[in-house]
């Protein structure tokens, strides 16, 4: 069975290998391309060998074509295998680092002798990378904090990855007979940022179904590590909860539980001695006679609190949001246009869509230029008339210059609906630096959305130094709104900083940052992210329907 998920990272790392080598960036790019195309396309690609359909897939080239053909008849890519061994491991690792890109990899492993991630390590400690031309005392620090975080990340895995493998395991298993019921549990099920491996409860009928789901098990082929776990049915909800939970919420839970009547026995489940068996979380909570708390807020045990007084809030949920915030187009470093883009969004029922790409700071990203700033408000107001029910809003995701300042003078600014101010270059600033760079930018009459406030990439990049809170009360000051990134490497605003936004009354936006059409959907899991920051959908702009949102965005 071909997995679609491997062959993208296939594609992800040839391009990565090549860029190592010093081979023509096109050349990469394609690679880069074709990954992107199979993960938004949800390309069935056994099917499209076997029919003869690759052809058809536009951006796939003859020897794209011929690579992918090869990976899905043997599950191996000989160009890959060859690639992998030209390119040392350690040169490898070295360009995983941030702010180390293929070039300043190759002039440390090369030039400087530099081979692997202990050593560049041991030479930022010992202070000798500050004296390779091209780096810095400054580029030093950043590279030391960026190997450390990796260390501490390591065997840590993003959610949206352990999402697609988990679901797809689950799957099989409810579908081996003898099994009665089967959930992902542990930190997926509660939300973590990131997960260290996933858990599976199964209910089973008797300890014959075991064997068939090891024998399932054999096949599953991963590097994020698996947790099976076993109950009969009549336990199945309690342990449910428990996996879910995180340590001290299980601790108050169970002191109250029992408490109140709750026994557990080897069979089953007891209430006030009679035997019990629960078919829902909910149920659960009511035997208690307390609020029942979703597995996104536990936490803690300010959550039970809540939930013996029952002044747990109505969290958020995906159908309260009506419109889609902070989207790239083609116009910059989009792969839609802005019809594509708006369509799909329509197609998920949202009522609205704001259209931000880069600002003309952002060269690197096609940012736009004055003129085609023009353009494109001409092309979304021709859009508009041509959709019923559904609007487009001229937005930008301007970049927050060195000194606080927004991209583009004020003429420019005012033609915009709405205008997402984020850092994009200059991350290696003080943390006071940084602070102010970014609550000028909230100062600034002419923002209304600060975007990924703490620019950091999970597993990938620290947040750069910044007064998180300083900056959220500046924002609290100043009216203006802060997104939650819900790009799975993103998720930023974390859900802890979420919670004091919310505690100091500052509105958030859940905001996709979508750059194709197939990434639209990244929105549901901010969703997680703001039920984990207990938001109501009064908190959030975006769950205000279109007037409403613009007369709320033109008030800032």
């Amino acid at each position: 069975m071909v997995r679609e998920d491997e062959l993208i990272k296939i594609l992800k790392n040839i391009a990565k290998l090549l860029e190592l080598k010093g081979e023509n960036p096109f050349k990469a790019r394609a690679y880069l391309n074709a990954a992107d195309i199979i993960k938004r396309s949800n390309i069935n690609l056994e099917d499209a060998v076997k029919g003869g359909k690759l052809s058809e897939i536009k951006g796939f080239g003859e020897a794209l074509q011929k690579k992918i053909t090869e990976y899905v008849e043997t599950g191996k890519l000989n160009y890959y295998e060859k690639l992998k061994e030209e390119v040392p491991q350690g040169l490898f690792e070295i360009s995983s680092i941030a702010n180390i890109g293929p070039g300043k990899a190759r002039k440390l492993y090369y030039e400087n002798e530099i081979t692997s991630l202990d050593q560049l390590e041991k030479a930022c400690e010992q202070d000798k990378l500050k004296n390779i031309k091209g780096f810095g005392t400054k580029l030093q620090e950043l590279i030391l904090l960026s190997i450390q975080h990796k260390k501490a990340s390591k065997g840590r895995f993003l959610q949206e990855k352990t999402t697609i493998e988990a679901e797809k395991l689950l799957k099989e298993i409810k579908l081996i007979s003898g099994v009665q019921r089967a959930e992902i549990t542990g930190d997926y099920r509660r939300f973590s940022e990131t997960l260290k491996n996933f858990q599976i409860l199964i209910s089973i009928k008797d300890e014959s179904v075991r064997n068939k789901i090891k024998a399932l098990i054999k096949k599953y082929d991963s590097e994020i590590p698996l947790d099976l776990e076993f109950t009969n049915d009549d336990k199945f909800i309690w342990y449910l909860h428990q996996t879910t939970s995180s340590k001290n919420f299980n601790e108050e839970f169970e002191k109250l539980a029992f408490s109140r009547g709750l026994s557990l026995k080897t069979d089953s489940i007891y209430f006030n001695n009679k035997k019990i068996n629960l078919k829902s979380e909910e149920e659960l909570y009511e035997i208690l006679k307390i609020q029942y708390v979703p597995p996104e807020i536990r936490e803690d045990i300010r959550a039970l609190e809540k939930a013996k007084e029952f002044k747990i809030p109505k969290l958020i949920s995906k159908e309260d949001l009506k419109g889609v915030v902070h989207v790239h187009s083609n116009w910059s470093d989009g792969k839609n246009s802005i019809f594509e883009m708006a369509n799909k969004a329509k197609e998920l029922g949202f009522s609205y869509i704001v259209i931000s790409d880069h600002s003309q700071s952002a060269a690197y990203a096609g940012g736009l230029s004055i003129d085609s700033v023009q353009k494109q408000h001409k092309e979304i107001e021709e859009l508009n008339k041509e959709f019923d029910d559904f609007k487009i809003f001229k937005g930008i995701e301007s970049d927050i210059l060195t000194d606080g300042a927004l991209d583009y003078p004020e003429e420019v600014l005012k033609s915009f609906d709405v205008v997402i101010a984020s850092v994009h270059s200059s991350f290696n600033m003080s943390k006071s630096e940084m602070t102010q760079r970014i609550i000028y930018a909230l100062m600034s009459p002419f923002t209304h959305i600060l975007g990924h406030p703490t620019g950091r990439l999970l597993l990938a990049r620290p947040p750069y130094e910044v007064d998180i809170k300083e900056i959220i009360r500046a924002a609290a000051d100043y009216g203006k709104v802060i997104e939650i990134n819900c790009n799975p490497y993103r998720l930023d605003l974390s859900w802890e900083n979420v919670i004091y936004a919310k505690e100091k009354g500052v509105k958030l936006s859940i905001n996709p940052d979508s750059h194709n059409s197939g990434t639209i959907t990244d929105i549901f899991l901010g969703v997680k992210v703001a039920r984990k920051g207990w938001l109501e959908a009064n908190d959030v702009i975006n769950c205000l329907g279109s007037d409403d949102f613009f007369k709320y965005i033109k008030s800032l």
